[in-house]
Parts: C-alpha cells; sequence; structure tokens
C-alpha cells in the first residue's frame, strides 16, 4: 500500500490538482498522510503479532517492527523492539535483529555493546547473520574502535 500509494496519486487523469508543470498540487502533504496512517496500522499490526503469544510471529514482528521504527527515526523504539526480538531466541529473527541493535549501538558510539550485538549473530549460526555481522565487526575495527 505505501509503495503504490505515489504512483496513485501520480496517474495521469487523478483527481488531484496539477499545475502548470504536470505536478500535483499538494500531493506531498497528503503522501506523507497516507504513508503516517500506514505506517500507525502497521506499527498496530506488529504490536498485534508481538502480544498474540506466537513465538514465531512475535519474534518476526518485533524485528520488522524495529526495522520500522528506524526508518521513522525512534532509534529508542527500535533498539527495545530488536531487543524483544533478540530475547525471544528465534533462530532467524534473533540473528537479523542483533544486527540492527549493532547498527544502532554503533551509530551512537556504544561500540562494545554493537560488539557485543554483533557477536550474538555470529554466534547463532545463522549464515547470512554471521555473514553480516562479520562485516560490521570488521567496520568497526576498521574504524579503531
Amino acid at each position: 500500500m505505501v509503495n503504490r500509494a505515489p504512483t496513485l496519486l501520480s496517474q495521469p487523469g487523478g483527481r488531484h490538482r496539477r499545475d502548470e508543470d504536470g505536478r500535483t498540487a499538494g500531493g506531498g502533504s497528503l503522501g506523507l498522510r497516507v504513508t503516517a496512517v500506514v505506517s500507525t496500522a502497521a506499527k498496530d499490526a506488529y504490536h498485534q503479532a508481538i502480544d498474540s503469544g506466537d513465538v514465531d510471529a512475535a519474534s518476526t514482528a518485533a524485528l520488522g517492527l524495529g526495522a520500522l521504527l528506524v526508518i521513522g527515526g525512534d532509534v529508542q523504539g527500535a533498539k527495545d523492539a530488536f531487543r524483544k526480538a533478540i530475547d525471544s531466541g528465534s533462530a532467524d529473527a534473533a540473528p537479523m535483529a542483533a544486527i540492527g541493535l549493532g547498527g544502532l549501538l554503533a551509530d551512537e558510539g556504544d561500540v562494545q555493546g554493537a560488539k557485543d550485538a554483533f557477536q550474538k549473530a555470529i554466534d547463532s549460526g545463522h549464515p547470512n547473520a554471521a555473514l553480516a555481522a562479520t562485516a560490521g565487526l570488521r567496520t568497526l575495527t576498521d574504524q579503531g574502535a
């Protein structure tokens, strides 16, 4: 839905007024409102899945919520969501969330926290997560951390 909204708004013959250059007048603010509504709905859906009691759904939802919150600029909320996914022990979501948490902690200058998070992903044995976490550790090392 988020990806389709800009396309629908820019369709020729759409319901939105266009200026003489063919640009949609006011489309930017509408697009932001649509994105906010979709984002709120997604957050609500993620929270429902987290609270569902289904461990697999909850861990995957916590990972997705963390990613959504990163995009929205809620770093603390994202770190909390990633920690929930990590604490779940999920073989798939936990290592990927550890990478997300490691990246956020590195950005904040918490080098040891970032190293610990990346190491959790490596120790998980998840091939994709281990590869990405190794790259994260290498970046920290290259930066002299």
